[in-house]
């Protein structure tokens, strides 16, 4: 039967399907539910499968006006269709169609110029049709869109091609169309539907694809509304949209798009991107779950900010919510944050704080409202994160660990290197570097209270490193507590002022230049109390404790004074207080026994040190503390010149402004045990020294200090005055024996016996330094020529006065005076360690004025000199090796010189380098004569007369000098025994005991008399003298005798 079907449609029906053309017609229309027209129709077969080749189809509207023209219709039958008694098409192709979809001004929609009426929502006839067709093809199709609401140009989609597949296993379809080259590449569409409802489109279920190689993305804002204002772009796209009927959908883009600008919200600036690449996707549940998704997500902007690629997944519904995170870079997002509608609270804040590091693998979900979650955790991982302080919240760098959180509490785990803590307005010097950090801290969160516990907190640097732990609290009443207990196994204490905190920063100054050496291996803290109070200055309010074992510390405790080095001890701060307990150091190279440094309070008004130092040590290291101290202000600089040998204990308390610390408080003493001390160094010691000195800011006191001076006992007591002039009395017995070992000198080897002296020295600062030595040198014997000798039962007042300047320049004057006989003023200038005179002179039996000129002068008038016996004790020295200028300008009743007197001598001589040259003038001779003292010395003499002196009275012959100088005399009258034997010009070298007369020349008015040749000898007791080469020129014999004593001859 069914081969009898067959052979009679093939051989009958299928050759007359012209002639059913309006029975074929009304049986489409029926299908379709649109009425429908055929121009021509002819039949052939496809395999087994009758073909239909329609032209010219139309398809009418329900107002019976054409909508659709199809010029050409491929249209092969399936056998189904004769089972059902409807058409049912194996394949239709329709080649070349004009499909034509508007909106008019008023919304109203037409396609293929049918109407798109609301009231045919139900009307599904021809899309029902459509889906129980095997297979729907539309090759080379156009189509076009005019949109006139939107004043849009008509957009022509041409070569449009379509192919539907349907089946039981679901609906498959695939098209694509050719934009304009400005709009888009080639649009690819696929589909893969697995159930469609016609009556309700909105419960399809399937998978529908996308991809635009290529899109302009402002060209189709002519026609597409986007949700954002795009200003340009470019790229390409590719979608994935899955359906889930009426309960959920899901949306998935992958995007390559380039040079892409547009504003997120109207009042956000312009974000501009030079490119954003990756995959963006969002889904929804029954309307009520959400979910937004990104896989590798990154883009550039046109200012450089740069976004890695990043994964991340967000969901939402009514009952809570989750977000899965990793590869998030929060400086690129931070960055961003202008261009996205946060709020301007936000977005201060995060231009603020400028987030920075990386979150990985961040999990988190809620339940309840987002902004209210009844209960929440999130828990992730993160790298180098970095935040800025703002707002009192610390900030940091550098931190990489995990963490988890909840609404109850939550932990974190930090194993971070190269970190950096800010904590401005805390600390000194933030922020804080670290090169390594760890710890656990943990949590807990009460609707009263929130519990923050550091379960273990470690770090490392070069300056300290150590543990922590303990915790903090804050209570309903917003009271904040902590409890903090800290071990460092190294600390360097150069750098406590960087961790102390809210320190002002004056103190902060102070110890950064105080405290310049030491370290620790053993520093515990402790911090307890309410933070509000810090550093707890009330007692029982909170505890502050750092004490440090410090070992080799170098504390500058004030500007001005030597630094306290090579501390053991103890460094503590406590409450607002700072300590230095030290059993080992030295100021400078005194060895001290205790260091105790304080600082009471570092928190308020004027920070004071205050310094306790004991030591004992040699006097010299405590000499060398004062000058290089202000103590040497306080005592005007009275130890300047001391130098000392010999031991010593110092207490010292100060009390220094660390802002004025000129103002300082001094209180000391100190102990001499066995000392020598010279209070010049050309001065005599004061050896076993022994007593105690007590001292202040304002002055100096002892009390009967013993020692030996000069080899006698003395006492030496000292006292500050009202004024501030320092005293210091002494007193005691000084033997003569002991002179020449400090004072050498010829005439005091011939001083004997011993006596009392007393001895003031007064001084304060900025005035002159005065000492004044008397003594009536009773006991003292002096066996030395008029005027200075005396038997030791007469009395010789003496007195000494030096007066130091303050200087600079440091200068000194000095005042003798020896009974009436010697009156003596000097003045010097100190060079280096020594004295050098400046100007001085010496006034015999007279006052002493200091003269304008520079040098030593020698005035006044005697009675008697014996030249000889002053040459003797003298040893010879004759004063021509001084090293400045000297002067005399003496009057001498009787001089005796070489055993013979010169009557009425006044004497005008003075220094021309190193020659003496003097005026004499006597009964005797009158002239000038020089004395150089090169060799064994030579006399130049010129004079107007020379008579040969008497011998000195009552004294006896004596050997002749064994040193001779050098002769050369002219004397334009020489007188011989009453004989004026007329001018002498004399020339004699000296050798050994003789001279050496070289010339010898007498010239009278009528005679000449020269010797060439000749020797005076000096060996024996009566000198001799044996002249060779005489030669006597006279003119007038006889006047020449009658002048030689030989009258009338």
């Amino acid at each position: 039967m069914f081969a009898a079907a067959l052979l009679s449609l093939r051989y009958w029906i299928l050759p007359k399907v012209a002639e059913y053309r309006s029975d074929i017609e009304q049986s489409v229309s029926k299908a379709l539910g649109q009425r429908i027209t055929i121009g021509a129709i002819e039949a052939d077969w496809r395999g087994l499968r009758p073909e239909l080749l329609i032209a010219d189809v139309t398809v009418f509207d329900h107002d019976g006006r054409a909508a659709l023209a199809l010029p050409a219709v491929e249209a092969t039958l399936a056998w189904t269709s004769a089972l059902i008694g409807s058409p049912r098409f194996y394949s239709l192709v329709f080649d070349r169609p004009r499909l034509e979809i508007r909106r008019d001004d008023a919304g109203r929609f037409y396609v293929a110029g049918i109407e798109l009426h609301a009231e045919q929502a139900g009307d599904t006839g021809i899309a029902r049709w459509v889906l129980s067709q095997r297979e729907i093809v539309i090759r080379d199709a156009s189509v076009s869109w005019d949109d006139k609401q939107r004043g849009a140009p008509l957009l022509e989609l041409p070569g449009f091609n379509f192919v539907l597949r349907n089946g039981f296993l679901g609906h498959r379809f695939a098209f694509k169309a050719k934009p304009s080259t400005e709009l888009a590449s080639a649009l690819d569409v696929r589909g893969d539907l697995k159930r469609v409802d016609v009556g309700d489109p909105g419960a399809c279920i399937g998978q529908v694809y996308a991809e635009l190689e290529y899109t302009d993305l402002v060209a189709w804002r002519r026609w597409v509304d986007y949700p954002f204002d795009i200003r340009s772009g470019k790229g390409g796209v590719r979608l994935w949209l899955d359906l889930q009927g009426k309960t959920s959908s899901r949306l998935t883009a992958d995007l390559a798009l380039s040079q892409v600008a547009g504003r997120v919200a109207k009042d956000t600036p312009l974000l501009e991107l030079d490119y954003l690449q990756g995959r963006l996707g969002a889904s929804q549940h029954d309307g009520k779950e959400f979910e937004v998704f990104g896989s590798k997500l990154t883009l550039r902007t046109g200012t450089g900010i740069v976004v890695p690629p990043a994964d991340f997944r967000v969901r939402w519904a009514p009952s809570g919510g989750e977000i899965d995170a990793d590869g998030i870079e929060l400086a690129p997002l931070a960055r961003l944050a202008e261009y996205l509608p946060f709020p301007q609270a936000a977005r201060a804040r995060l231009a603020a704080t400028e987030p920075r590091g990386s979150v990985r693998n961040l999990k988190a979900d809620w339940t309840g409202d987002a902004e209210d979650p009844q209960h929440y955790s999130v828990r992730g991982g993160f790298a180098r994160l970095a935040s800025r302080a703002h707002d009192r919240i610390p900030g940091f760098a550098g931190l990489t660990g995990r963490f988890e959180a909840s609404e109850k509490g939550g932990s974190v785990v930090l194993g971070s290197d190269r970190v950096a803590i800010e904590l401005p307005g805390v600390v000194a010097e933030s922020p804080l570097q670290f090169d390594s950090l760890a710890a656990q801290i943990s949590w807990k969160v009460a609707p009263d209270r929130f519990d923050l516990a550091f379960d273990t907190l470690s770090f490392a640097n070069s300056d300290i490193a150590g543990t922590l732990f303990g915790g903090f609290a804050r209570g309903q009443g917003g009271a904040s507590v902590i409890d903090l207990t800290g071990n460092f196994f190294h600390a360097d204490g150069r750098t406590v002022y960087r961790y102390v905190p809210l320190l002002p920063g004056p103190v902060v100054e102070y110890l950064k230049a105080s405290i310049q050496g030491g370290h620790s291996n053993d520093v515990r803290l402790r911090l307890k109390g309410e933070l509000a109070k810090f550093p707890f200055d009330d007692p029982g309010s909170g505890i502050f404790q750092i004490v440090a074992k410090v070992t080799d510390a170098d504390f500058r405790y004030a500007e001005g004074w030597p630094r306290a080095s090579g501390l053991s001890g103890d460094l503590i701060f406590e409450g607002k207080s700072m300590r230095i307990i030290a059993s080992k150091g030295a100021v400078l190279d005194v060895r001290a026994s205790s260091v105790r440094a304080s600082i009471p309070d570092l928190f308020h008004g004027d920070v004071r040190v205050g310094l306790e130092f004991r030591a004992e040590d040699k006097t010299s290291d405590f000499l060398r503390f004062i000058a290089e101290s202000p103590v040497t202000k306080a005592l005007d600089g009275m130890t300047e010149s001391m130098s000392a040998a010999g031991a010593g204990r110092l207490a010292l308390g100060l009390d220094i402004p660390i802002r004025n610390p000129e103002t300082f408080k001094l209180a000391g003493e100190f102990q001499l045990i066995d000392n020598e001390i010279r209070t010049d160094s050309d001065a005599p010691p004061f050896s076993h020294l022994n007593g105690r000195l007590e001292f202040t800011e304002s002055g100096i006191t002892a009390r009967a200090l013993s020692a030996r001076f000069l080899g006698g006992p003395a006492t030496i007591s000292v006292a500050t005055r009202a004024d501030g002039t320092i005293a210091v009395n002494a007193h005691g017995t000084a033997t003569a024996a002991q002179i020449p070992r400090f004072w050498a000198g010829a005439l005091l080897r011939r001083v004997s016996g011993a006596a009392a002296w007393q001895g003031t020295l007064t001084g304060a600062r900025g005035r002159p330094l005065t000492l004044i030595v008397q003594s009536q040198l009773a006991g003292v014997a002096a066996d030395l020529p008029p005027p200075l000798g005396k038997t030791a039962v007469e009395p010789m007042p003496l007195r000494v006065e030096r007066v130091v300047s303050p200087g600079p320049p440091r200068t000194d004057t000095i005042k003798v005076s020896l009974d009436r006989t010697v009156d003596a003023i000097v003045q010097r200038r100190r060079e280096g360690t020594a004295y050098v005179v400046n100007r001085g002179v010496i006034s015999l039996n007279g006052p002493a004025v200091l003269p304008d000129r520079e040098g030593l002068s020698v005035t006044g008038s005697l009675p008697y000199v014996d030249v000889d016996r002053w040459r003797e004790l003298l040893g010879g020295e004759d004063g021509t090796g001084l090293s400045f200028s000297s002067a005399l300008e003496l009057n001498i009743a009787a001089l005796d010189f070489g055993g013979r007197r010169l009557n009425d001598v006044a004497v005008r001589a003075g220094t021309s380098g190193s020659v003496w040259i003097a005026n004499v003038s006597a009964k005797e001779l009158a002239g000038e004569i020089a004395w150089r003292p090169e060799g064994r010395g030579r006399i130049i003499a010129r004079l107007k007369h020379f008579s040969l002196p008497e011998a000195t009275p009552g004294k006896t012959e004596e050997a002749p000098a064994r040193d001779l100088p050098a002769l050369d005399i002219i004397a334009d009258n020489l007188n011989l025994d009453n004989k004026n034997l007329g001018k002498l010009e004399l020339v004699a070298v000296n050798q050994a005991l003789d001279w050496n007369i070289e010339k010898l020349v007498l010239t009278g008015p009528e005679s000449t008399l020269k010797v060439t040749d000749g020797v005076w000898h000096g060996r024996a007791l009566r000198p001799s003298v044996n002249l060779k080469n005489i030669s006597l020129e006279v003119n007038d014999v006889g006047k020449y005798l009658d002048r030689m004593g030989y009258p009338r001859t």
